[in-house]
């Protein structure tokens, strides 16, 4: 009998839209403190026996804080993700979406764990 090595873990990706926090952009567009999750509250049923709006588990949270990318983060190590990919942009000279990134992931106390 030969020695098996056991298989490597596999890169799991998730993507991650980080428009649930404040931003100054959306603020001028769409009010004071709009984030994705007014769209999610907002939600009305389109067809009988639908539910909504949604309630996410962890309620609505700020991704932009460390202590919930932290959370987010240990969730997703024990489901086997390995990496998140963050979407952010650039508007003329301004950068947009970068505080999921920047504020919240790499100032989580486990960020070293994706």
């Amino acid at each position: 009998m030969g020695s098996h090595a056991a298989p490597a873990r596999p890169e799991v990706t998730a993507s991650h839209f980080p428009n649930y926090h404040p931003n100054p952009e959306h603020s001028v567009r769409y009010g004071t403190n709009w984030t994705e999750w007014d769209l999610i509250r907002s939600a009305k049923p389109r067809f009988p026996g639908q539910a909504q709006p949604k309630v996410p588990s962890w309620s609505y949270e700020d991704e932009s804080r460390p202590e919930v990318m932290a959370r987010k983060i240990a969730a997703a190590d024990a489901h086997g993700v390995t990496t998140f990919v963050f979407y952010w942009y650039w508007y003329g000279t301004n950068r947009f979406l970068e505080r999921g990134l920047e504020q919240g992931f790499l100032n989580a106390s486990n960020s070293a764990r994706l």
